[in-house]
């Protein structure tokens, strides 16, 4: 598994720029990780106040240094405002595999915003990081999750459905699984 990160990948679309969370973003990220919606099938705690936020992104960027997890602001081409995010994490090295996890504002649904990022993330994990695998863990009532997932080529993994360990407030989770 090739997880240097550095220099950071970004990337760009006629709409969107794909890139690196910056401390500016923390106002929108709190707006983004409260937002009841995004997180009806997330078992988040949403942060408390922005201080909070704050030090996720420390967190996150710190991450990213320490080649534990690779984690992508999706930002609005014409004013660079975050809109979601995207990230690849709980890397598995001994497995050579990663998790996928993304939200986004819901005024941003169902507007193509996801499927234009995907091909970036796929790509990246499966060609630069040399992943064989990326798992993606989402609430089997998150039809919109499951049909962007499948949509890529993941398909329902039940063998390590099976064995996973849950934790409380994932009670309804599947996971899906793209090889390389």
């Amino acid at each position: 598994m090739n997880t240097g990160f550095s220099p950071f990948p970004e990337f760009t679309s006629n709409r969107l720029i794909i890139r690196k969370l910056q401390s500016t973003d923390a106002a929108a990220l709190y707006r983004l990780r409260r937002n009841e919606e995004v997180n009806l099938y997330t078992p988040i705690t949403p942060p408390e106040n922005i201080a909070v936020v704050d030090l996720f992104i420390i967190q996150l960027n710190d991450n990213i240094d320490k080649q534990k997890a690779i984690f992508w602001a999706i930002a609005g081409r014409e004013n660079n405002e975050l809109i979601g995010s995207i990230c690849l994490w709980n890397l598995d090295p001994s497995l050579n595999k990663a998790e996928i996890g993304f939200n986004l504002f819901p005024n941003f649904w169902n507007t193509g915003i996801m499927s234009e990022v995907m091909p970036f993330i796929l790509e990246y994990g499966f060609e630069i990081m040399q992943l064989d695998s990326i798992d993606g863990w989402t609430d089997a009532h998150n039809i919109a999750s499951i049909s962007l997932l499948q949509k890529f080529g993941f398909k329902r993994n039940s063998t390590l459905e099976s064995g996973a360990d849950f934790l409380p407030g994932e009670e309804n989770m599947c996971i899906y699984t793209l090889t390389r």
